[in-house]
């Protein structure tokens, strides 16, 4: 009869331990709170990277119905795209004399932060934006622009591919330009002639 009663009551404690443990055991779950996917799916990442090996020369070449449709794609797809964030340090004290506000392109391109041109103590000269967001996109650039508007028609510098849509970043300024004939900076996608964003220098007094 012990026999029989010592299994009985290993199989009762352990039904007592399961229906028990959950008020002594902790399982611990960390879940981020939901959030909408920005990621773009595998012929996305494909479709863009084709579009940012494009020159003006071959989307000018494209017949209309397809650059409309190649820009389309451009455009939707821009809003999805990760942000690149760029933190770049101010090393030396500068002296700025120029600055400006970043505004939007138009209604479907978004820029905010500003831009300062820059004097070193050795001498070079840089475009620095700070707190800078712009709607991301491919083939962006960075433009020292005649016009005051941010287009590049009257005449441009380009500085260089930009480094981030979001973030403090230097681009430094050859000798050779003359700050005098150039009034705005534009972040400009090259191959589709679009300006994402402008702000319009002005001297510090």
């Amino acid at each position: 009869m012990k026999k029989l009663l010592i299994p009985a009551g290993i199989i009762v404690l352990g039904l007592v331990w399961y229906l028990a443990s959950p008020l002594f055991i902790d399982r611990v779950v960390n879940e981020d709170f939901p959030h909408a996917d920005s990621a773009l799916t595998p012929e996305e990442v494909v479709m863009m990277d084709h579009l940012e090996s494009l020159s003006p020369e071959q989307v000018r070449s494209m017949p209309e119905e397809k650059r409309m449709a190649a820009k389309k794609i451009m455009e939707e797809v821009s809003v999805r795209l990760p942000d690149a964030v760029v933190q770049e340090p101010m090393d030396t004290t500068p002296t700025m004399r120029l600055s400006g506000t970043f505004r939007d392109g138009d209604s479907a391109h978004h820029g905010s932060g500003t831009v300062g041109v820059y004097q070193l103590p050795d001498g070079k000269r840089i475009v620095r934006l700070e707190n800078f967001s712009v709607t991301n996109g491919p083939a962006l650039s960075v433009y020292l622009t005649k016009s005051t508007d941010g287009t590049p028609e009257a005449g441009f510098v380009n500085l260089g591919k930009l480094k981030g849509n979001k973030g403090d970043q230097n681009y430094e300024l050859s000798a050779d330009v003359s700050l005098h004939d150039y009034h705005s900076v534009s972040i400009w996608c090259v191959p589709f002639g679009v300006l994402f964003s402008v702000a319009q220098l002005e001297p510090v007094q």
